[in-house]
């Protein structure tokens, strides 16, 4: 996406193109949607400059949330019922030789007919399914097994809410559940994991059962095990958690070797303060890990600040 301040040359072609997807009869009463239609066409074309790795603008494309939401530019890059307004059309058919045309002239580009897909996707409301189920109140997310298990962890003291309102991932906060939890409650547990985003176990004791339970939550992105008895060989049922971004061990017991050993989260933030982690062994990780921020210190006011940062953390919605 451009900066606000660039005003796009609509292309001529543009109106007969909108015209085509609107009444053309081979595309009469045929309905698009981002996951199963739209996002292969810009996967190989748009996320090399606007996803994980890199993000032109500030703008990624490799989520439905994402493209809705735009980049550093003021305009909405999606107008749903309107792509003859939507920016993001416009830049795809904007004249290779231009700066702002997308992809970059050294680039391939999508076919007419990928674009023209494009087109009557946004025509017909830009929808995306699995956006439109995200955005259901949870308990209308889950099977009756879920639901069954949803209703027991609460009765235990558990905290559990959906990230947002338009995201499906779902936060646990166990810090008033039993410590250690009873193996039922476990279980239970488990029943969530595909939905599980966030868990917060301050201040628990884990039994060997729940440690290896954590390696099953692989969506799993905030971790909190601060003030806990989390150990050295509890590494191992962490390093299956690929993508985790926040990893709480304030106050745990791992040492150096278990550090060492530690291979998550990859990107994002570790906090280290109050173990038993020398610096030269921080600094060793920090070096292999580049794109992870880590908090080693153990004054007071590290202390706090570790705690309110976890409270925000717990508030994310999904990016």
């Amino acid at each position: 996406m451009s900066s606000g301040t660039h005003k796009i040359r609509r292309p001529s072609l543009l109106p007969a193109l909108i015209a085509a997807a609107c009444f053309s009869s081979t595309l009469a009463g045929e309905s698009y949607d981002y996951d199963a239609d739209i996002a292969p066409i810009l996967e190989p074309y748009c996320v090399k400059c606007h996803g994980p790795d890199k993000q032109k603008s500030k703008f990624r494309l490799d989520s439905y949330e994402r493209l809705m939401r735009g980049g550093s530019s003021e305009e909405a890059p999606i107008i749903p019922f309107q792509p003859m307004q939507s920016p993001l059309l416009e830049y795809l058919l904007l004249p290779k030789s231009d700066e702002y045309a997308m992809p970059p002239e050294d680039e391939d580009s999508p076919s007419p007919e990928e674009i023209l897909k494009i087109a009557h996707w946004i025509y017909y409301g830009a929808r995306s399914k699995s956006a439109e189920r995200d955005s259901l109140p949870l308990e209308e997310l889950l099977d009756g097994n879920q639901r069954a298990a949803l209703s027991k962890l609460r009765s235990l003291g558990a905290i559990i809410h959906k990230r947002g309102e338009k995201a499906a991932g779902i936060i646990v906060d166990l810090r008033q559940a039993p410590s250690p939890l009873p193996e039922q409650a476990l279980l239970d547990l488990a029943a969530l994991a595909p939905q599980v985003r966030e868990i917060r176990l301050t201040g628990h004791r884990l039994s060997n059962s729940a440690i290896n339970l954590l390696g099953a939550f692989e969506h799993l992105t905030h971790l909190d095990l601060s003030n806990g008895n989390f150990e050295d060989d509890a590494v191992t049922a962490l390093n299956k958690l690929h993508s985790l971004q926040y990893l709480n061990l304030f106050g745990a017991s791992i040492s150096d070797a278990g550090l060492a050993k530690l291979r998550v989260p990859r990107s994002g933030r570790l906090y280290l303060g109050n173990t038993r982690v020398g610096p030269e062994t921080m600094a060793r990780f920090q070096q292999d890990h580049p794109d992870v921020e880590i908090f080693g210190s153990v004054d007071l006011e590290s202390t706090l600040r570790i705690t309110e940062e976890a409270d925000q953390y717990s508030k994310l919605k999904v990016d």
